[in-house]
């Protein structure tokens, strides 16, 4: 039986700011009102906030929420409830793939469930250029359920592409005979999809790659075509393993990954810049000397990176403040090629993870 029982509550705050006039060209997004704004004015928008608590009588998690073109929000996570509360279907066995479409003020408009007989995880959504939605998902069923293709031998990569409203278009399974997590998906220009994670295989099954750890996990990288078909893949590896935490794309289209590894002591954050094939730009690892445990990555409008987490070290390597406490949240700002700017270490006198 699991162990870990988490309640799905999903806040979300919309705010509305108007810029004064910019002359910085190096901002990728246009400014679309230059006029400066009387701060008393009461034609100004006041910020609109909701909270909603989304689940099924079991425990449900959400791993990725985006907004969508319409102005709301689609959810993908992991479920273990049967039909009840929010959830509208039936698991299909253990743990589903549930994602969930919300309006811009939070009101449930779909939800779907995907999985087969076994455990089925969802890490992340993103809306595609004909409006529907591709999943990121890991699976570890046989033909079951939704599943209409076996396991290559553990868990596996599973792509679900989705219409509109949320109706299964096709699926690939994809994987190797051991560990194979998928983690993170892009549209590319194409039109096609770039899938990163992590993992255990040698070459078997889809991996045409050999594993360069004897222990802990790749990263793996497959370019699938608009209909899912692979057609490349690159396998990278860092001295004691690592796990892919975020993949998202640069301006310049090419992909930064997040991702923890292995540091001798703890764990470090690596941020890692590939091109569009796939191919590695550059790395950079960051940490002190315990657990450096990175979450996610964004890119900023300056062409430079925020990467959070949270760290268990002192001031030590890369790391100018000591804890607060037994964990803080590490936030660092680097530049265009990944060289440390500034950092923060926030907490408190307990435990606190960004």
């Amino acid at each position: 039986m699991k162990k870990i029982y988490i309640l799905l509550f999903v806040f979300c705050t919309v705010i509305f700011t108007q810029s004064c006039s910019s002359t910085d060209t190096s901002e990728p997004v246009e400014e679309t009102n230059d006029d400066e704004v009387d701060p008393t004015d009461d034609e100004i928008p006041i910020p609109e906030s909701w909270q909603k608590t989304i689940g099924g009588i079991w425990y449900d998690q959400v791993n990725s929420m985006i907004q969508t073109a319409d102005g709301g929000f689609i959810l993908c996570g992991t479920s273990n409830s049967s039909l009840s509360g929010d959830k509208t279907e039936e698991s299909r066995g253990g743990d589903d793939v549930w994602i969930i479409k919300l309006s811009a003020n939070g009101t449930i408009q779909w939800d779907k469930t995907y999985g087969g007989s076994e455990d089925d995880f969802g890490f992340d959504i993103l809306q595609t250029a004909d409006g529907g939605y591709i999943v990121a998902a890991t699976s570890e069923s046989n033909i079951s359920g939704d599943k209409t293709e076996n396991s290559q031998g553990g868990p596996d990569y599973w792509v679900l592409k989705l219409n509109s409203d949320g109706t299964l278009e096709w699926q690939n399974t994809i994987g190797g005979d051991q560990t194979d997590v998928l983690k993170g998906i892009v549209q590319t220009p194409d039109g096609g999809y770039m899938l990163a994670g992590h993992s255990g295989s040698d070459i078997s099954g889809d991996k045409t790659l050999p594993i360069n750890l004897g222990s802990g996990f790749d990263q793996w990288y497959v370019k699938i075509s608009s209909a899912g078909i692979i057609q490349d893949q690159k396998d990278f590896s860092f001295p004691g393993g690592g796990y892919l935490k975020a993949f998202k794309t640069t301006t310049d289209n090419s992909f930064i990954s997040g991702i923890n590894i292995q540091n001798g002591t703890g764990e470090d954050y690596l941020l890692y810049k590939s091109n569009a094939s796939g191919s590695s730009v550059w790395q950079r690892h960051f940490g002190g000397d315990q657990f450096d445990i990175l979450e996610d990555v964004i890119q900023t409008t300056d062409g430079g990176y925020i990467v959070c987490g949270g760290s268990g070290s002192n001031i030590s390597g890369d790391k100018t403040e000591d804890l607060n406490g037994n964990f803080d949240y590490w936030i660092l700002k680097t530049d265009s090629s990944g060289a440390i700017e500034w950092q923060n270490s926030i907490g408190g006198n307990e435990l606190n993870w960004g």
